[in-house]
């Protein structure tokens, strides 16, 4: 019953959304155009520009809420403007016998509460014509912990005898947990216009696919990307425009989940400059890598590591399990022990490691808690990692190792990017070996 009421409720809430924006669409004669027209906020009583919103991923909710108060009012949808008479039930909704308040002092219902899809456009036509209440974060979720904002909109509406939270979000710049890949529109020395790079190869897996196209220009500029519509299936070719201010930048995500693994293949283009470049997108077989593209992946951007000197004797690479950007385990085998049983051994390291074979795990720890500020301090992290009786922290070179008693496995905490290097193999003599001619300085 609950699911049939929640999809009628998705259902209203996108209708009234749908609402608002056309009676915008027929009300206001100042519409904001989709790309590029000047809107200073500040002259309709936002403490922010529309400059600093233009083109951010933005989000939107509507809530049903269970109490009318009507100074907190700030538009109302009448019940005549385009939507037919008489479509909500609004005492259907209400029933108190079917739902229950999430939060008596917000009153709301938790089944009452729909993500809607929004064009950044779209939000910034209705914040231009209604007064919302707004909040600003300063944040730096990001691994370069570059200073950014996030903002959120809050404003209540009123349709048939009903009160409703329009809740409009824009998402900070910069992506929280991927590398990040920057083209700068500068000028140079001889005062011309270049890109500080053109052509780009962009891993999948928040290696490097996101994109920052940052203006250094005392002028607008528009940037245009031909490729893949990342929305449909199959993909089509399109354009996607953008307006980037002047000294601002534009975060565009290359993102071919839905390619297959095919290479996805893009144009950029500058105007009015005609600068521009290639992008190719690519999204590698991360089952199984080869040691040529572990190498190449996991020693770009913030990370660095370093595969193993020694191995034990007629031990090679087989394959390299890519987690995601800041993870990655490696498997290597003796062929003299057997096959190695690809599609077995990936999806049970356990008992491939029962039957001799070699695997060796990196964990980047500071991309992996990049929202911390606390220092990373490897001795600490060893031990607190040894709590099991029997367990001693060894010194490796300049690292700190734990190897408990009757373990074969060895968990070596370095300095070099805050690295957790886990090796595990049925010989312990040939663990420390192994983590010894890892280099980490």
């Amino acid at each position: 019953m609950k699911k049939t009421y929640f999809s009628l409720f998705a259902g209203i809430a996108i209708l009234i959304l749908g609402v608002i924006l056309l009676v915008e669409w027929y009300t206001n004669s100042n519409s904001l155009q989709t790309q590029g027209t000047e809107l200073e906020f500040d002259n309709i009583g936002y403490d922010v520009k529309y400059d600093d919103l233009l083109n951010r991923r933005t989000g939107a909710w509507i809530s049903l809420l269970g109490e009318k108060i009507p100074e907190r009012t700030c538009f109302s949808v009448e019940q005549n403007q385009i939507i037919q008479k008489n479509f909500f039930q609004s005492d259907l909704y209400l029933d108190p016998e079917l739902h229950t308040w999430v939060d008596k002092s917000d009153s709301r219902f938790s089944d009452y509460t729909e993500s809607i899809s929004i064009t950044n456009s779209e939000a910034l036509e209705i914040l231009s014509k209604y007064r919302f209440e707004m909040e600003e974060k300063t944040t730096q979720n990001n691994q370069l912990k570059l200073e950014d904002h996030s903002y959120r909109f809050i404003c209540f509406f009123e349709y048939q005898e009903n009160q409703y939270e329009l809740e409009i979000a824009f998402d900070p710049i910069y992506p929280d947990t991927t590398e990040l890949v920057f083209v700068n529109i500068a000028k140079n020395e001889a005062n011309q216009i270049t890109l500080s790079q053109d052509d780009l190869y962009l891993i999948r897996g928040k290696f490097n696919n996101s994109v920052i196209f940052q203006n250094h220009l005392d002028e607008d500029i528009r940037l245009f990307i031909n490729g893949p519509d990342q929305r449909e299936i199959p993909l089509k070719n399109t354009t996607y425009e953008f307006l980037i201010p002047d000294g601002k930048p534009h975060s565009f995500y290359f993102n071919n989940i839905m390619s297959g693994g095919i290479p996805l293949n893009y144009t950029y283009h500058i105007q009015p400059y005609g600068l521009g470049g290639n992008v190719t997108a690519v999204f590698p077989n991360f089952n199984c890598l080869t040691q040529e593209e572990v190498e190449d992946f996991y020693n770009m951007g913030l990370n660095s590591i370093e595969l193993p000197k020694y191995l034990p004797e007629n031990y090679h690479f087989k394959c390299g399990q890519g987690i995601i950007n800041f993870a990655v385990k490696l498997y290597y085998w003796n062929d003299a022990l057997g096959e190695f049983d690809k599609s077995q051994d990936l999806s049970r390291p356990d008992m491939f490691v029962g039957k001799g074979g070699l695997t060796i795990s990196y964990t980047n720890e500071r991309m992996n808690d990049f929202h911390s500020d606390e220092p990373y301090e490897k001795l600490s992290k060893a031990e607190s990692s040894c709590k099991r009786e029997n367990c001693k922290v060894l010194r490796i070179n300049d690292n700190y190792a734990v190897l408990p008693e009757n373990s074969s496995q060895l968990t070596l905490f370095t300095d070099n990017n805050s690295y957790k290097i886990s090796i595990n193999y049925p010989n312990r003599d040939e663990l420390v070996k192994i983590a010894s001619s890892i280099e980490t300085g």
